[in-house]
């Protein structure tokens, strides 16, 4: 009979993510700068880009961008909104970004993921 291993345990989100995830989740509608982020967790910011890439594996950038597509997504399952309301809601500054961050994401513009009414789409590996 073959012992059974335990599952490997799954590793904590490092301290200093776990504020990052709570301090942006309190922030109005993602509007948050890099420089404020740095501060909550004592930081400069450019010591924080380097902790947060070590830990991550991405740049504070890119998952700044990714949560807010992220929310984005879940915005666009209202058909009532306005795709420009979600950008904007979604902490986007513009819609032209927007737009080419959502496809380069998610594989296709905010309006074909609508009109899809496909919620399980793939996200793109980058």
């Amino acid at each position: 009979m073959a012992s059974r291993r335990p599952a490997p345990a799954v590793p904590a989100a490092p301290a200093c993510c776990r504020k990052i995830e709570a301090f942006l989740a309190e922030s109005h509608e993602g509007h948050v700068s890099l420089k404020e982020v740095a501060a909550q967790v004592n930081l400069s910011p450019c010591h924080f880009c380097a902790v947060f890439k070590k830990q991550t594996g991405v740049t504070f950038s890119q998952y700044r961008t990714r949560k807010r597509l992220e929310k984005a997504r879940e915005l666009l399952l209202d058909a009532e909104r306005r795709v420009s309301d979600v950008a904007f809601d979604s902490g986007f500054e513009s819609i032209p970004y927007f737009n080419r961050a959502f496809r380069r994401w998610f594989g296709c513009s905010p309006s074909e993921f609508r009109s899809r009414g496909r919620p399980e789409i793939q996200v793109k590996k980058s």
